[in-house]
């Protein structure tokens, strides 16, 4: 379960950065789209940074990974 609520949190943040820029995106947005509690947010992440950096690790190991 926990895992399905970072991944909704990866993945509300990716569909967020379509519309609008990094800064302009809070952890209310967030949560309001993934249906979650800011609890839960800060639970599996520090702040919006962090979530950042994870999607930047997620992608740059499916890129080394490619063959």
């Amino acid at each position: 379960m926990a895992q399905l609520a970072k991944k909704a949190i990866l993945q509300a943040f990716t569909e967020l950065l379509e519309g609008k820029p990094m800064d302009k995106i809070t952890v209310m947005d967030i949560v309001e789209r993934c249906d979650i509690t800011r609890g839960c947010f800060y639970y599996h992440f520090q702040d919006i940074y962090a979530v950042f950096e994870e999607m930047l690790r997620i992608e740059t190991e499916r890129m080394l990974s490619y063959d």
